[in-house]
């Protein structure tokens, strides 16, 4: 398959800006057709499995065989479900076994749920932060267009977790456990999109009447009330204390 399969004629025409023609349609079908025999060994085996099992080398495999010169121990498996906490259950699987290391402790399970939380908590205060930054910019200015597009999602990375460990700490799973709404956030992260959509909207509009700055991050404390509220409704209220058992 390292051949060129667009016959000589062809790549001499400069067809860049034209439409693709029937002739060279038909010119590309000679082609292909000469090239796998009237065969396509790689076709049939695509259209019978996926393209990682089609293009696996198992010699690769013989030559790097899954033995590793230090294991660590596992705990309980994970399940991060229809949401893009990746980061927080790699980063908190990782801390777990530090913590069970340091506290002689048999195992433990940190809850994702708990940081979850406030990592939409803070992207939103992020948002509306930025809102208020460019209160007098243009609708079409681009980081106006782009905040407003992609104002909150699941994602992050392990810089963001250390921060919210940092400043909330962490929780055992049984302090604040999975459920619905923490394995399929969808719907929790539409709803806060429009929340922060609106306030986007009503903070632009009350800085162009002439409000201060200060009422402004009042007004913006204000709709953080509300997002808390709705994360509580979603992934419940995070404990301000917990015993571990």
């Amino acid at each position: 398959m390292g051949q060129n399969i667009m016959s000589q004629d062809i790549m001499e025409q400069d067809i860049i800006g034209q439409n693709i023609s029937k002739e060279l349609v038909a010119q590309w079908s000679e082609d292909f057709r000469r090239l796998t025999g009237g065969r396509s060994p790689v076709g049939n085996s695509l259209s019978r499995a996926g393209l990682r099992t089609v293009a696996m080398n198992p010699q690769a495999f013989r030559e790097n065989p899954r033995v590793f010169s230090q294991e660590l121990p596992a705990g309980p498996a994970q399940d991060q479900r229809k949401s893009g906490r990746c980061w927080i259950f790699a980063g908190l699987n990782f801390l777990r076994q530090k913590a069970v290391e340091k506290h002689g402790l048999k195992d433990i399970v940190f809850s994702a749920s708990y940081l979850s939380f406030w990592s939409n908590l803070e992207k939103s205060n992020y948002v509306l932060e930025i809102i208020l930054e460019t209160r007098d910019d243009d609708l079409e200015d681009p980081v106006v267009r782009w905040i407003l597009a992609n104002p909150l999602n699941d994602g992050g990375q392990w810089e963001m977790l250390c921060d919210l460990i940092d400043k909330y700490g962490a929780a055992p799973e049984s302090a604040m456990p999975e459920n619905y709404q923490s394995g399929d956030s969808r719907d929790m992260t539409r709803c806060i999109i429009t929340k922060l959509r609106q306030s986007a909207c009503l903070l632009r509009r009350q800085s162009r009447q002439g409000a201060s700055l200060a009422e402004l991050r009042r007004q913006k404390a204000a709709f953080l009330r509300e997002i808390y509220g709705m994360l509580c409704f979603f992934l419940g209220e995070p404990p301000q204390q917990f015993d571990k058992e």
